[in-house]
């Protein structure tokens, strides 16, 4: 729980010997220290991983690693150069960074209105449907434009106008009720 008892202090080392990751990231306790894999975490971009964290109190986030729940110092992971943000404020800053965002298996579907009672305009999933945000928030949900695409974007000699079957606009929940991203890209483009 935060302000409990410190059980370790996360730390990240540079790795001189392996190409994949220029660093590890391990959690060190007064008698040990153990490697946490990125197994639990998201690759956001080129060699750049997240830590999701599904909880956050009193300046503390809860994070779950293959070792169980633990709660960090949100304070700590800023002194490391990390930083705390909730995935929809991630999603809205990267938007115009990346290709596109698609939606998670099993898909999503687009609604009229922000609600999961609202009517359905289209189910979409895979990457031939380009998922772009709005600044149109309501709590888990995003306004969003996709784009239907013929061929994907990266591996087509279509131009664009030949390319794109049709564009529809609506709300996604773009955050799962446990607060994870709906959505994914293409980390490293195309």
């Amino acid at each position: 729980m935060p302000n409990g008892k410190v059980i370790g202090k996360l730390k990240m080392e540079i790795r001189e010997d392996d190409n994949q990751s220029p660093y590890f990231i391990f959690l060190a306790t007064a008698d040990d220290k153990k490697k946490l894999t990125t197994d639990n975490f998201k690759l956001i971009g080129n060699e750049v991983y997240a830590i999701p964290y599904y909880e956050k109190r009193d300046g503390f986030i809860c994070v779950l690693t293959e070792m169980g729940n633990y709660w960090i110092s949100v304070k700590e992971l800023n002194n490391m150069y990390f930083s705390a943000r909730p995935w929809i404020n991630f999603l809205l800053e990267e938007n115009e960074k990346v290709l596109g965002y698609y939606a998670k298996v099993p898909g999503l579907r687009i609604r009229k209105e922000p609600n999961t009672s609202s009517d359905i305009i289209e189910a979409i999933r895979g990457d031939l449907f380009e998922i772009k945000l709005s600044n149109q928030i309501k709590g888990q949900w995003c306004k969003v434009k996709v784009t239907k695409y013929r061929e994907h974007p990266c591996e087509t000699d279509l131009d664009d106008k030949d390319n794109i079957e049709r564009i529809i606009q609506g709300w996604i929940k773009i955050i799962d009720d446990d607060g994870d991203s709906n959505l994914w890209y293409y980390a490293k483009g195309c």
